[in-house]
């Protein structure tokens, strides 16, 4: 093998990379009798759904969360998914038509994960925090203040109706 399986687990939702470019992303990881990864199920960027054998992944980065597809791989194609109903119980089926196509980049379905995740610049800082908390706070007792006097100036209406008097 190119490289070692167990580090395939943790590549589910990574992109796929040929070369430079994204070619697609990992839906599933399959394992294999032994519970060892054996293939990833893709989703290409042209919107096919392929099965990349575990032999043909280079490199599995998981800080960048992206996968590099060694030099000539090529992909199985899958047909749609299947549910069957066997035992009383719900089984998912997912099967190759046999067919074989290569991974070649295109224009990506969905930008990689680093355009994805939010810039650390834009993650709430704690002084952040601490400033809309104090502005709930303010407006929550600002709204008792208020609900409170309007209470109590529907008392004196209701007493002032009723008897003449406010008090």
């Amino acid at each position: 093998m190119a490289i070692a399986t167990q580090i395939l687990l943790h590549a589910d939702g990574f992109d796929v990379e040929v070369g430079d470019t994204v070619a697609g992303f990992v839906e599933e990881i399959w394992l294999g009798g032994d519970e060892e990864p054996q293939a990833l199920a893709l989703r290409t960027s042209a919107g096919r759904h392929g099965l990349l054998l575990a032999d043909d992944v280079a490199i599995v980065d998981e800080e960048q969360h992206r996968v590099a597809v060694r030099e000539g791989a090529r992909l199985l194609a899958l047909e749609p998914p299947h549910l069957v109903r066997r035992n009383g119980r719900l089984e998912a089926t997912w099967t190759t038509t046999g067919e074989r196509f290569d991974l070649v980049p295109a224009k990506p379905e969905r930008p990689p994960l680093a355009a994805r995740l939010p810039h650390p610049e834009h993650y709430p800082t704690q002084r952040t925090e601490l400033r809309s908390l104090a502005f709930s706070i303010g407006v929550l007792y600002g709204g008792l203040a208020v609900l409170a006097f309007l209470l109590m100036g529907l008392c004196f209406l209701v007493a002032d109706i009723v008897a003449g008097r406010a008090y």
